[in-house]
């Protein structure tokens, strides 16, 4: 996470709060803000996936509710088959992306109230899930204070298949601090 965040931080120089977010088989967060990497103080920051959300079943992990593996969980199969059933319209498939992209949602709202970036780029295989990320976009939307969610802009990552290859070499490259 942490080199992916260095490979997005160095798109956007003229940014002071870069936060990168994938959203894969789980959700992880990478802050960089002044010049830094935000690692925290045993360097564990950003485990956006161990955040916990009260839901009616009780408190449950992000991960559980908006990631990969928490979603083919409750839909009881593999990737392929569920792109299937979402692409044939089936309506409990459609359900759980919906409300996994719900939970997504509330946690960007965490992440823009918590450290307010610039940019937060969204990157992950989950994130191409179609119809996910406009859901977690809507849900943020509604549910972050309005002007925190006007600062924000929201991207993709540059080259979300090499990202973190491409974050090591720049901080090899570079010496960026973390």
């Amino acid at each position: 996470m942490k080199a992916a965040t260095v490979a997005e931080a160095a798109n956007y120089p003229e940014k002071d709060t870069v936060a990168v977010m994938m959203a894969g088989s789980g959700l992880a967060l990478g802050i960089y803000s002044k010049q830094r990497m935000y690692t925290g103080a045993g360097g564990f920051a950003g485990e956006l996936g161990y955040t916990v959300i009260a839901t009616e079943a009780g408190p449950r992990k992000v991960d559980e509710l908006a990631g990969g593996i928490g979603i083919l969980d409750k839909a009881g199969c593999d990737i392929d088959a569920f792109l299937a059933k979402i692409r044939d319209g089936d309506g409990d498939s459609l359900a759980l992306l919906e409300s996994a992209g719900f939970y997504c949602g509330l946690a960007i709202t965490n992440v823009l109230h918590l450290f307010n970036p610039d940019v937060l780029v969204i990157g992950g295989s989950t994130s191409t899930y179609p119809g996910y990320m406009d859901t977690a976009l809507r849900t943020a939307e509604k549910h972050t204070l309005p002007d925190m969610f006007q600062a924000c802009s929201f991207a993709s990552p540059k080259d979300g298949k090499r990202i973190a290859a491409l974050g090591a070499m720049q901080f090899l490259r570079t010496g960026m601090e973390f």
